[in-house]
């Protein structure tokens, strides 16, 4: 492949990735807002229900992100071997981090928070 053919899929693959994180966070607040506004009045079943349709929910963006993320950075690694000179000049020096490790620990971590929200708002009563 060409350099233009390795950064169309470098942005393509960019793309991804971020419409899957985005698809996560509207889930997360609408999550949130849902346990700010009712999840105090909610029963017992109810939050069981709603708590499992959104990890399930928010399962599939979150492995799609990582997915996303770790495609990424193997496309970027083909790109810097096949064409250094060129990767160095559109991506600069590169990043040693495992970006699908990253990406999953934050929206993982999202994920458990919002869930302790809800635990924290039922056991306060906490009611708007």
């Amino acid at each position: 492949m060409d350099p233009a053919e390795f950064m169309e899929l470098i942005i393509m693959s960019r793309d991804v990735a971020a419409s899957h994180a985005m698809n996560f966070i509207t889930l997360l607040f609408a999550y949130l807002t849902m346990v700010y506004f009712v999840g105090a009045k909610l029963k017992e079943y109810e939050v069981w229900l709603v708590t499992i349709i959104y990890s399930v929910f928010s399962a599939i963006p979150i492995s799609g992100t990582i997915t996303a993320a770790n495609q990424l950075r193997r496309i970027i690694l083909d790109f810097r071997m096949h064409h250094p000179e060129k990767a160095e000049l559109y991506l600069g020096e590169p990043i040693g981090i495992p970006l699908g490790l990253v990406v999953g620990t934050i929206l993982g971590t999202g994920w458990v928070l919002s869930i302790l929200f809800l635990v924290l708002t039922r056991r306060n009563g906490e009611n708007t």
